[in-house]
């Protein structure tokens, strides 16, 4: 009989196999520019290759995925860091 459990993978790590693979999906679509705005209505993928300058922006109640890298936002006084996602 077949040990199954040599078959599965742990979920963290089909977490991070999977936020890799979406990662190389963003790359392939947004390709050299920065950002997509694409025909999915409210979706817009967005790529950095280095950090950028602090910008004044303001956020429409969102989901944002950090595929890689990280992101951090700051709502004086306070602010956030948000890493990679992990499971």
């Amino acid at each position: 009989m077949k040990n199954l459990s040599k078959d599965l993978t742990p979920p963290q790590d089909r977490a991070q196999e999977l936020l890799k693979g979406l990662a190389r999906e963003i790359a392939f679509f947004v390709g050299s520019r920065e950002r997509l705005i694409t025909d999915v209505p409210g979706l817009l993928l967005s790529r950095r290759t280095a950090p950028t300058a602090p910008a004044s922006v303001t956020y429409e109640p969102s989901l944002a995925v950090v595929a890689q890298g990280r992101k951090q936002a700051s709502a004086e006084p306070t602010s956030s860091s948000t890493s990679r996602a992990t499971c």
